[in-house]
């Protein structure tokens, strides 16, 4: 059987990521395997949302500085000041715009905002006589691509921006310096670039690692309680949305404080990764195992009828009980099993069913799978 990684929780939390792992775009964790590869992420609703604000506040700020530079600053050539005027209120016309703009960002928004961002800094280095330090605007987009955007969007941004950056210094300030400023600019915008992006992919990183860290149980590896009631709501609402059959096995280790007191906690601890592990090998793809809380296991089963998930349950009984006999501490398990009807309101209600099978085969002599309104269903 297999076990899911993305329903199943990673069995350790990763250490900090390295600057090698980094530039290999993977992370490890503590024994030194691939767990995840950091150029998978993308940006959020979220993300996109703080990048439009981003934008704003670009178009915003720089429109300001060209109108003062035009207004306020000592220049000896005069001649570009009325593109400054223009390009200043295009600027902020934007940032207006984009402002009162009510629709939600997308991605393709995001990316056509960037060159939108770079085009125009091109108009402003191409109409800048002396050039200055125009250039150094590029940053701006090239940063925000950086921080908010895939790497293969970043790329194409990083090329963009290299080709106008050129077509602006070759195309309208032939004076045979284009060279030295675009080498410079070039640089310092690559290197840049490149360490925002590797920071914001190490504290991306670092936070699923978190975010794994607070669902996972330590013990075990598998989900926590937490997780396991996040995981259930959305199968509970999958299931009455397209009417599939949705299971729920609640396990729990027979006489386990007897473990602890005769062979002490660390015996005790085995036993529960032990039967975890058994679990995992048991359970599907879809399926979502997790510790419950204590000794006590529970699983959600997708597409499973009552009987399916008896059979599952039945299954993990028997490989439980064989492949610990010999060990110090066997282990054997109690099982109740309910599945979703109409006559569950809640996820709490369907757990509720499954808890109270689970005490009528404790009541009925331990290890042994019984049934929600279905009776005994194994062993």
């Amino acid at each position: 059987m297999r076990v899911a990684p993305a329903r199943a929780c990673a069995a350790a939390p990763a250490f900090p990521v390295s600057f090698r792992s980094i530039l290999k775009s993977e992370v490890l964790d503590r024994d030194g395997r691939v767990r995840r590869p950091v150029r998978s992420i993308s940006p959020s609703q979220n993300d996109l949302e703080l990048m439009r604000l981003v934008a704003i506040l670009q178009y915003l700020v720089g429109g300001a500085t060209l109108i003062v530079a035009a207004l306020v600053l000592p220049d000896g050539d005069r001649s570009d000041h009325d593109a400054y005027y223009l390009l200043g209120a295009v600027a902020l016309a934007l940032a207006t715009i984009r402002y009162f703009q009510k629709s939600a960002m997308t991605l393709a928004h995001a990316r056509l905002s960037n060159f939108a961002g770079l085009v125009y800094i091109t108009v402003v280095v191409a109409v800048s006589t002396p050039i200055g330090a125009t250039p150094a605007f590029y940053l701006w987009p090239v940063l925000t691509a950086a921080y908010f955007l895939r790497r293969r969007d970043l790329a194409v941004v990083l090329a963009m921006f290299a080709v106008l950056c050129a077509v602006a210094l070759w195309g309208f300030h032939p004076d045979g310096s284009e060279a030295q400023v675009f080498a410079p600019t070039v640089l310092v915008v690559f290197v840049v670039t490149a360490l925002v992006r590797l920071m914001r992919e190490s504290l991306a990183a670092m936070i699923t690692d978190l975010e794994q860290s607070a669902s996972t149980d330590d013990l075990t590896g598998l989900a926590n309680r937490v997780a396991f009631g996040s995981v259930l709501g959305r199968d509970v609402e999958r299931a009455r949305r397209t009417s599939g059959a949705l299971s729920v096995v609640v396990i729990d280790l027979d006489h386990f404080k007897q473990i602890n007191d005769r062979l002490g906690h660390a015996a005790g601890d085995d036993a529960l990764r032990r039967f975890a592990d058994v679990l995992r090998l048991e359970c599907r793809a879809a399926d979502f195992p997790s510790r419950y809380g204590g000794e006590e296991f529970v699983v959600s089963l997708q597409d499973s009828a009552i009987d399916d998930a008896a059979q599952f349950a039945e299954r993990v009984r028997r490989r439980v009980e064989v492949e610990t006999a010999a060990d110090p501490a066997p282990v054997t398990i109690s099982v109740g099993v309910a599945e979703l009807t109409g006559a569950h309101t809640s996820q709490d209600d369907l757990i509720a069913d499954a808890d109270a099978a689970l005490y009528e085969a404790k009541a009925a002599g331990r290890n042994r799978v019984v049934c929600s309104a279905a009776g005994y269903a194994g062993g």
